[in-house]
């Protein structure tokens, strides 16, 4: 790494201090003095305040552009797409649920839907799956 001064720096903890100053340098320094308040969007919702149905999650659903790449759940919007007609009926259920009872047991319900089948390699190197 070269300096401002044209300077070769090859220390790390050099680096890390020249890349902290340019860095704290390039960024605006907010006034935390004056920080305004902040209003909610939206507080309580229930289960009549957002009114949808299957159709709608089919439709949700069927909107989705499968060229994009896939989301923090690892599912392709492809995939889910291609079986919205088997999905629909149970994500409708898991968001009419998810509005009654916000603090859903999410690691419970990942870990039944994400772990339910573990890759393990084994002693060769390859690859198992378990179930």
């Amino acid at each position: 790494m070269i300096d401002s001064q044209g300077q070769h720096i090859s220390d790390d903890k050099e680096i890390v201090t020249h890349l902290n100053e340019y860095f704290s340098s390039v960024f605006t320094k907010e006034d935390l003095t004056n920080i305004p308040n902040i209003v909610p969007v939206y507080t309580d919702l229930g289960e009549d305040d957002l009114n949808f149905d299957v159709n709608d999650v089919a439709e949700a659903l069927d909107n989705l552009r499968v060229d994009k790449a896939i989301g923090p759940d690892g599912l392709s919007p492809r995939l889910l797409k291609e079986t919205k007609d088997v999905i629909s009926y149970p994500l409708f259920l898991l968001f009419k649920k998810s509005l009654v009872r916000p603090h859903l047991e999410y690691c419970t319900v990942m870990s039944k839907i994400k772990y339910s089948e573990t890759v393990y390699k084994n002693d060769s190197g390859m690859e198992e799956l378990k179930v």
